[in-house]
């Protein structure tokens, strides 16, 4: 089926589920069915020009509105996912989204709904030119963190965020691997010697990348059994403390994923390179604290002895890769200090 099926199947669930309580949500959708017929006949195979308003705006209308059914709810977040998912919205409309999204999550925790909008973030970061502003970033991936911390790992909703947000940040990585090889600095005079507040000035205005950048660092920080300070958002920094064990692996796991990130940028490669000489061998023996404390309980078993399993080989990759971001620079550095002698003795 053609994008433009799917979402006309949606827009007409819609106004089949809201035509007694939202009327008007109804006509707004039959509305919007015309008008994607239309655009989808003139510009089949062009999906930017089959952009409108007319077909986004009931879905927006419903999410709004206190008086519909559950099942319309969740009929809207389809209808979004499609309408993002086929890069069909302007960057304008993708921000209203945004704000919508944002809005409901303050009040839908770990329901079913909320889990479903979570989902939906990774897609608009790879498919859509709209960069979503770093506090609305910080606020997703703060929810993500806190239903992590309070659900079972066994739980559906633990499972479905965890993938939510192994997905969200390995799309904030792909962008920072495009930024990474299209603005490549190995080495700098100044590298991290310490846990930071901001992510460093050199990444620029570049959300994504600092984002990317900040999830990574309090990873780090919650191996080194530290506060996640920007998962936490400005709140309460107990709820965001994710099992040390689960932090590492998806710390390695980013980092194997996106390896010519620390390769390309210092800020990177001193961030995990500090993690590594600070404390060489601490990374797997607080994941290994964690399993043994944590594993008693169960809640964390699965992960924990998995974990546990892979950490003699994580630990490699991840000492290993972090290292090699930074060994340009250390060579750059000595053939320097060597040209300075050789030009005294001169």
């Amino acid at each position: 089926m053609s994008c433009a099926g799917i979402i006309e199947m949606d827009l007409r669930n819609l106004a089949n589920e809201v035509k007694k309580k939202a009327p008007e949500i109804r006509k707004a959708a039959e509305s919007g069915i015309e008008t994607l017929l239309v655009l989808s006949k003139k510009y089949a195979n062009k999906p930017k020009k089959m952009r409108s308003t007319d077909y986004v705006t009931p879905f927006i209308e419903c999410l709004n509105n206190e008086k519909v059914s559950p099942k319309a709810y969740d009929i809207a977040v389809n209808g979004l996912n499609h309408v993002l998912a086929y890069n069909l919205a302007s960057d304008a409309t993708a921000s209203t989204i945004v704000d919508i999204l944002n809005d409901r999550l303050s009040t839908e925790e770990s329901s079913a709904l909320g889990l479903r909008i979570l989902q939906i973030f990774p897609i608009i970061v790879e498919n859509t030119s709209f960069i979503i502003p770093e506090r609305k970033l910080q606020s997703v991936l703060c929810h993500m963190a806190t239903i992590l911390c309070s659900e079972d790992a066994s739980s559906q909703a633990f499972q479905l965020s965890l993938s939510s947000f192994q997905q969200l940040v390995q799309a904030l990585g792909n962008k920072a691997a495009a930024f990474s090889e299209a603005n490549v600095k190995k080495t700098s005079s100044k590298v991290n010697d310490s846990l930071r507040e901001r992510p460093p000035k050199s990444l620029g205005d570049d959300v994504y990348c600092c984002a990317y950048w900040s999830v990574l660092q309090d990873l780090a920080a919650r191996v080194m059994d530290q506060n996640a300070a920007w998962l936490s958002n400005g709140g309460n920094m107990e709820r965001v403390r994710l099992p040390l064990a689960l932090s590492l692996s998806l710390l390695l796991t980013l980092l194997t994923q996106n390896e010519s990130v620390v390769l390309n940028r210092v800020e990177f490669a001193s961030l995990l390179q500090y993690l590594v000489e600070i404390e060489a061998g601490c990374d797997v023996a607080a994941a290994r604290a964690g399993v043994a404390a944590e594993g008693e309980n169960g809640r964390f078993g699965d992960l924990d002895r998995g974990a546990e399993a892979d950490e003699g080989r994580d630990a490699e990759v991840f000492r290993g890769a972090a290292g090699r971001g930074l060994r340009a620079e250390r060579a750059e550095r000595r053939a320097e200090a060597s040209g300075e002698e050789e030009a005294e003795e001169l």
